[in-house]
């Protein structure tokens, strides 16, 4: 499905300056008390989306929105595994409708952010692998929010430089010293050039490895160089992804009635739903399907599934941590997870569980104009 021009034949309709009356009482929402309590629970959910790193300035507003997405994520969630519960064989739901209520709040919270499923650009922009790009130099320019990661994103594209170019013996060891963009740059010696990091498939049985993202370094003149990760959405590529994606919801659907009925006597997840749960946000980031934001609401699909498992996020993330970018530099999923569970630890609901109280947020806001109204709203302390 696109709405590229090319393929639409439908004439659009004259636009009537005269908006509709309101006739769904929209402008008293903000009295109900299942607006109040909607938004004070997305305001105490939304504060996690902060990250402590250099460079990422506190937004009420995206905290808001991340609140908001995660909640009606988890309630949708855990209505459809309550349905699987009660033997409903019919009840569907796919990964990808989760992340689409991340992708609506994230688009409606700044609409001058393009955040689109890349799938869903114009055939040709697909087809030829639609880029995304984020840098960590650019010329002479640290970029002070990716730069923290330059020293790890740097070893991974030495390593992967000896690798793909077969160098052996004191050649590798000479390559592995290499300090500066500058000198790896004269020692590859052809000119602009970028590695591929790998990305194992979890399936199974699988000896698939996928296209990670592409560690680039270009010249930029006149005295720097562009160090970047690029992250391509060819089709190809998309297919592996949503294979994967595919195997981790149904293993994750298999998984929800134990982690559910059988919590564990400190009130911790079970390892192997943590596990399940970290998987997917581990292949969502390295995957990258949308061409803004994907970091977002892979964070905001990571605390929707805790939540709907009766587990919450007690503590911030670490000072100077970015989970997507902990992802991004690692091979396999093991090796992520190994790394962040040490602090990455959802524990039970210490008070009532957030989503008991709350009306469906389909129902609190059923219209745009109540998306609006719920992003509007006085913060909470």
């Amino acid at each position: 499905y696109t709405m590229h021009p090319s393929k639409v034949g439908v004439k659009q309709i004259g636009v009537n300056d005269r908006p509709p009356s309101n006739k769904n009482g929209g402008s008293n929402t903000t009295n109900t008390d299942h607006f109040q309590r909607l938004i004070e629970a997305a305001d105490r959910l939304g504060g996690w989306i902060q990250l402590d790193a250099p460079g990422f300035l506190s937004n009420k507003r995206q905290h808001r929105q991340f609140g908001l997405a995660v909640i009606e994520m988890a309630q949708v969630v855990r209505a459809h595994w309550k349905k699987l519960r009660e033997g409903d064989t019919s009840a569907k739901l796919a990964w990808r409708d989760v992340f689409d209520i991340a992708v609506r709040w994230r688009q409606v919270s700044e609409p001058n952010d393009p955040v689109w499923w890349i799938d869903q650009l114009a055939p040709e922009a697909f087809e030829e692998g639609f880029g995304l790009q984020t840098p960590l130099v650019n010329g002479q320019l640290r970029v002070i929010r990716y730069y923290p990661y330059f020293d790890q994103a740097f070893t991974l594209m030495k390593e992967l430089v000896v690798k793909s170019s077969g160098v052996q013996g004191s050649a590798a060891s000479e390559v592995r010293k290499i300090e500066s963009i500058d000198q790896l740059y004269q020692a590859w010696g052809k000119g602009d050039f970028w590695v591929v990091s790998p990305c194992h498939s979890c399936i199974p049985g699988s000896d698939v490895i996928m296209e990670g993202t592409r560690l680039t370094i270009q010249a930029h003149a006149p005295n720097g160089y562009d160090f970047t990760i690029r992250t391509p959405g060819k089709p190809d590529r998309w297919k592996q992804y949503e294979d994967e994606f595919d195997y981790l919801w149904s293993k994750l659907e298999a998984q929800q009635a134990d982690a559910i009925l059988n919590n564990t006597d400190d009130g911790s997840l079970p390892d192997e739903i943590r596990d399940t749960v970290l998987q997917i946000f581990f292949y969502w980031v390295n995957f990258g399907p949308l061409s803004r934001g994907s970091a977002s609401c892979g964070y905001a699909m990571l605390m929707a599934l805790y939540v709907a498992l009766g587990y919450t996020m007690q503590d911030p993330l670490p000072k100077g941590i970015q989970m997507d970018w902990e992802a991004i530099l690692r091979p396999t999923p093991t090796v992520f997870i190994n790394h962040v569970r040490r602090w990455l630890k959802p524990a039970a609901h210490n008070q009532a569980d957030p989503l008991v109280e709350l009306a469906p947020v389909s129902d609190t806001l059923p219209t745009l104009r109540h998306y609006m109204m719920a992003l509007n709203a006085k913060h909470t302390s």
